[in-house]
């Protein structure tokens, strides 16, 4: 019985680790005709949120808590949005935003780039 379970379980987890790099593979495969770290240095590094302010999920648009400390993928070059303020009656102003990928949930979030979040390389 306690071998079934972990055959299973094993079973399982290799798949899961096989979506996950099948996933990252479609989203960071550079194309033939160009090197997308050549183009875009940042695409394809590694990231940690340091702040969750204006975090939103790419696919819903909801806001999302919980990322900070947590690592990423960046998947875009960073970009300038428009975002409304925390309190009621302040003007909306623009933040510098990247988009990132979780491979722990296989989703894309935008969040606030901060240029000391990007691990360095070794």
């Amino acid at each position: 019985m306690n071998k079934d379970i972990t055959t299973a379980f094993l079973a399982f987890a290799i798949l899961d680790i096989m979506s996950d790099i099948a996933i990252l593979n479609s989203i960071l495969t550079p194309s033939q005709e160009e090197d997308d770290t050549d183009k875009h240095p940042l695409i394809g590094r590694r990231y940690i949120v340091n702040d969750n302010s204006y975090a939103r999920d790419k696919e819903t648009g909801l806001e999302v808590s919980g990322l900070h400390g947590k690592e990423y993928i960046i998947v875009s070059d960073p970009y300038v949005a428009e975002v409304e303020p925390f309190f009621r009656g302040g003007e909306p102003h623009s933040h510098l935003f990247v988009d990132v990928f979780s491979t722990d949930s296989a989703r894309k979030y935008r969040v606030l780039f901060q240029e000391r979040s990007v691990v360095k390389e070794d």
